[in-house]
């Protein structure tokens, strides 16, 4: 199953201590998540796996207020 945003995904702590642990190139907590296009270009992620969610890897990012005033 898989969990769809509107905003945008974030990564947490719990997966920036998690890649430390593996000591690779860790994922740094509030980073964007991002992949690749069918243009090979980079984009927002906006769907994730649900397991990824109930882990707390990922958040979803607030939605932005714009003030028009």
């Amino acid at each position: 199953m898989f969990r769809i945003t509107t905003t945008h995904w974030k990564w947490t702590a719990v997966t920036e201590a998690k890649w430390q642990q593996r000591n690779v190139n860790p994922r740094r907590a509030d980073q964007i998540l991002m992949e690749r296009d069918r243009d090979g270009e980079w984009v927002n992620r906006k769907i994730v796996p649900l397991s990824w969610v109930e882990k707390v890897y990922v958040q979803e990012a607030e939605v932005e207020q714009i003030n028009l005033i």
